[in-house]
């Protein structure tokens, strides 16, 4: 239900503030309405921590063990408040060690580039730094291809030159030569011609091999470097949780960073909104900080715009989350979750509609919110899929289907109470009967939404609309029903006409008060007329229900045909392997696209056709103070 929420001032001095706020956050009862944009204050230090620790704890999440799925972060409330400059201290440490590692690996690099220009010249016996120095001949370095080595060798001879080659390789022989300078030019645009391939040897005070040497040496050094670093960031266990604290930590604090103050001569005071029954709760908190504060308690003002705060039990409150995807429910309006919650729960069950896949729903979601206790949003989610799985089993039992697999679980039942004339629904057999049935749950549908929309009308004491859009429609549906009911079981029937009295009785309503505010008799009539045209509309919105039959019956379609699929290869001891996978996939796929069918489809029967009656949103959703961690599971306290 919805809950009042009254307006709240708390005046404390302003050396209480910083506590008052981590308390505030703590409790999670007062929402703060001043909140000043992150820009326009001084937080851009706590924004760069918190963005170089996620920068951190992703190079970092490369050198952890990989965490258990169901892996359950919780920490002590003294230890996530305690703003530990040790944590700083290893932000900082292990921005070092990923920026060391960076540069080892670059230098590693480079070194395994030169090693790999000098290794084709390690039998060389000159240093190139004295071949430098020479005032008459140019070396030239470089590669002749192995079908070019005679002509070229020829060449040389021919001016004059030498050279000196080595271990053949893929680029062709190693070649040093000398060449006077005076014929450098010359020398080298022959030497290309003949496909040379030149290049340039860095100038060494050493011989090639004993740089090499060097080089294996440098190498080995800075890659056992890596590896005692990259050891101690696998082998230290505790890095990735105090980055994980300190990131919410900070974003807990940013948090209470911007709530709005406002300042009196010798205080400061937080105005938000506490709901109406947690006030003297709010008191005790303000209290447990300081003896000197004040706490004012009003009614918000008439055109002021409230957050909605609602109250309702562990099953209601987590199918909020489908009403909030939809629309927050305003002040307004009557709280339509007691209502929707139970008709979800319903309508996604039948359209499921199968033992086997309601026990994996329970099964597998309630071992997952057992152990990994999923949070906010995603965690009502969950929850409104496991509850559905109840009725998915339920529902399997009246259909009497397991996997696709006809069960007569209702015969079985039967025959305990010494019923032998039991059996299950086979929605095969009675598909006509299942729609009957889908446009019933339709009726009971729109029929409660109408109670919620005559209920919204005289919460603001709006009678007429109350008769002329909640009342009239209630008795044309439900008069509906019991005539075509009646009437189909019995020829004549005194309740038949007592329907169809009910569907009289809403058409003169429709007329009498459609056209209420409207102005000259014609103006009335024709109102009233068009209200019965909405006919059409509530037609339409029954026949949408046919969508449960569709959906239940789409689901058991497609798992009996993936077993008859493996039944027909089911030849041999091959064919049990290839029927094991076909049953494996086939349900795991009509498994996951039931329960996304279901939940879409549910939904919108929920938002058009239920909501369509009575809602409309458009609030504002109370939030109070809260930590609100990414990381951390669960704070203890």
């Amino acid at each position: 239900m919805i809950v009042k929420v009254k307006k709240a001032k708390i005046f404390v001095m302003e050396e209480n503030t910083a506590d008052l706020l981590l308390t505030l956050q703590k409790n999670e009862i007062f929402m703060a309405t001043s909140k000043l944009d992150a820009k326009s204050i001084d937080v851009k230090e706590e924004q760069d921590i918190i963005v170089r620790a996620t920068n951190v704890l992703e190079k970092l999440s490369k050198y952890m063990e990989k965490k258990p799925f169901f892996d359950y972060f919780t920490v002590p409330y003294e230890q996530f408040i305690n703003e530990d400059e040790k944590r700083l201290n290893l932000l900082s440490s292990l921005e070092n060690n990923f920026d060391e590692i960076v540069s080892l690996k670059d230098k590693i690099k480079n070194l395994s580039n030169e090693l790999n220009l000098l290794n084709p010249f390690k039998n060389m016996n000159y240093i190139t730094k004295d071949l430098n120095k020479t005032i008459y001949v140019s070396f030239i370095f470089g590669f002749i291809k192995e079908t070019e080595l005679d002509s070229t060798s020829n060449f040389l001879k021919e001016n004059s030159a030498e050279f000196e080659k080595y271990e053949l390789t893929d680029l062709g022989y190693p070649v040093v030569i000398a060449v006077d300078k005076d014929n450098y030019d010359v020398v080298l645009e022959e030497l290309n011609k003949l496909n040379f391939n030149q290049i340039n040897l860095p100038s060494l005070d050493v011989k090639v091999s004993e740089r090499l040497d060097q080089i294996s040496e440098l190498i080995n050094n800075y890659s056992e470097k890596i590896a005692y670093i990259e050891t101690e960031l696998k082998t230290n266990k505790t890095n990735d949780l105090e980055l994980k604290i300190l990131i919410d930590q900070l974003t807990a604090k940013i948090e209470r960073m911007t709530v709005g103050f406002l300042k009196t001569e010798e205080t400061v005071y937080i105005e938000g909104y506490v709901r109406e029954d947690m006030v003297d709760r709010l008191h005790e908190v303000v209290k447990s900080v300081t003896t000197e504060y004040d706490l004012d308690i009003t009614d918000p003002g008439a055109n002021e715009e409230v957050p909605t705060a609602t109250k309702n039990n562990t099953f209601v409150k987590n199918h909020e989350v489908i009403t909030n995807m939809y629309s927050v429910p305003s002040t307004n309006d009557v709280d339509p979750n007691p209502v929707m919650s139970v008709w979800y729960f319903l309508i996604f069950g039948i359209m499921m509609g199968d033992v086997g896949y309601g026990l994996l729903m329970v099964v597998l979601l309630g071992l997952f919110i057992k152990l990994k206790k999923p949070k906010g949003t995603f965690s009502q989610l969950v929850h409104v899929l496991y509850y559905a799985g109840y009725t998915s089993i339920f529902a399997g039992i009246i259909f009497g289907s397991v996997f696709g697999f006809s069960v007569d679980f209702i015969s079985y039942i039967g025959k305990i109470f010494g019923q032998d004339n039991w059996k299950s629904f086979s929605m095969m057999d009675n598909i006509l009967t299942m729609l009957i049935l889908s446009i019933g749950i339709g009726v009971l549908h729109l029929t409660s939404g109408l109670v919620l929309k005559v209920k919204v009308s005289l919460k603001h004491n709006d009678i007429l609309t109350a008769l002329a859009d909640g009342f009239s429609w209630i008795f044309i549906l439900v008069g509906g029903s019991i005539a075509v009911i009646f009437a189909t079981l019995v020829k004549v029937n005194i309740l038949m006409y007592v329907g169809l009295g009910f569907v009289a009785i809403g058409f003169i309503l429709i007329l009498a008060l459609a056209g209420r505010e409207k102005k000259g008799a014609f103006s009335k009539v024709a109102s009233g007329l068009g209200g019965l045209y909405n006919s059409a509309n509530y037609l339409s919105d029954l026949l949408s229900y046919s969508r449960i039959l569709a959906l239940a019956l789409s689901s058991a379609v497609i798992a009996e045909t993936m077993n008859t699929l493996a039944a027909l290869v089911q030849g041999n001891f091959v064919g049990i392997i290839f029927s094991v996978l076909i049953y494996l996939i086939g349900h795991t796929f009509n498994f996951a696209m039931g329960m996304l069918s279901a939940y879409v489809h549910d939904s919108r029967l929920q938002y058009i056709e239920f909501f369509g009656k009575f809602y409309e949103g458009g609030g504002t959703e109370f939030m109070p103070l809260k930590f609100d961690t990414k990381h951390i599971n669960e704070i203890t306290y």
